[in-house]
């Protein structure tokens, strides 16, 4: 493939001037025109009443005075408009957009997104994002992570690539922040190469019940062998709900994708986008948390079926 990371021309290589104006405008589009502060943490003698230094700081969002995480003096804090002229940067040497961005948490992870070229898996368009992540909470090192969706029914999926080296450390120096960038990005690029060639795997395989009872019982812990009235006496009513929502997701896109693999595969991302949890919580989650491990451990299943 062609590198994104190549010999670029001389007029390339010099510095790109940002106009202000549209770091501002994005921060503003999604929501992040606001920064935080490292602040001093304290505590009080109770002998003598009065403030004594720690070691430690607080992380600060500073329009709404939100606490995020304590962290040494080593700290260092990233910005918005540093992540967006990041990303703004970079999608300029791409030649792409960034087209969405948000946070999680109060503003505790936050994210942009540049569009990539859209796949298609059967008759399926899947829409495709490289994501630049950074976090106040110290959950994760600034990085950059792949996101999918399925247009047909709105499902996404935040793909994990293990080997990919895609975590960027914070440097003053832009330029190499964009170069480390480009590279991390042609990884998951390649990354997605791999990953859109077992989807169309899953494309060509039949489901087999076998393989519905097995997706189920990671999810939900319930067996489907067992009678309604077995299943009533030994799971939870939590248990049986998030059953009845995974299958009805199961059997609408099963039913959409001609009963196969992929079908089975779109059935968990539709649950896990649009049922599992909470409204609230479901989307950082579908990027950063239990929901992401959903999706990845049944991927990794299935993708045992077609390599077997």
């Amino acid at each position: 493939m062609t590198h994104l990371f190549a010999e670029h021309t001389e007029a390339q290589k010099s510095e790109n001037k940002v106009d202000p104006m549209a770091i501002q405008n994005m921060l503003e589009e999604f929501g992040l025109d606001w920064y935080v502060k490292k602040e001093p943490m304290v505590i009080f003698n109770p002998s003598t009443g009065e403030p004594e230094e720690t070691p430690f700081f607080a992380t600060v969002r500073q329009d709404n005075r939100t606490k995020f995480a304590t962290v040494k003096s080593g700290y260092e804090v990233f910005q918005n408009h540093e992540l967006a002229e990041l990303v703004h940067r970079v999608a300029g040497k791409m030649g792409h957009k960034v087209t969405n961005g948000g946070s999680f948490n109060g503003g505790g992870q936050v994210y942009l997104q540049i569009a990539l070229e859209d796949q298609r898996v059967a008759n399926d368009l899947v829409k495709r994002w490289a994501s630049g992540i950074n976090s106040f909470d110290v959950t994760t090192a600034l990085r950059w992570s792949p996101e999918t969706n399925t247009i047909s029914c709105r499902n996404t999926f935040w793909a994990a690539y293990k080997l990919m080296k895609s975590s960027v450390r914070h440097t003053t120096n832009m330029r190499e922040m964009v170069e480390r960038s480009l590279r991390a990005i042609e990884e998951l690029q390649e990354a997605d190469h791999s990953l859109f060639e077992v989807l169309a795997k899953f494309a060509l395989e039949p489901v087999k019940r076998e393989n519905i009872e097995a997706v189920v019982q990671t999810i939900t812990g319930v067996d489907l062998k067992t009678t309604q009235k077995e299943a009533e006496e030994k799971y939870s009513t939590r248990s049986l709900n998030m059953t009845r929502d995974l299958m009805d997701s199961l059997s609408q896109e099963l039913n959409s994708k001609d009963k196969t693999l992929w079908g089975l595969f779109s059935g968990v991302t539709h649950y896990t986008t649009h049922k599992a949890g909470t409204d609230k919580a479901r989307d950082k989650s579908k990027a950063l948390g239990s929901l992401y491990r959903t999706d990845n451990a049944v991927f990794e299943m299935l993708k045992e079926l077609v390599y077997a």
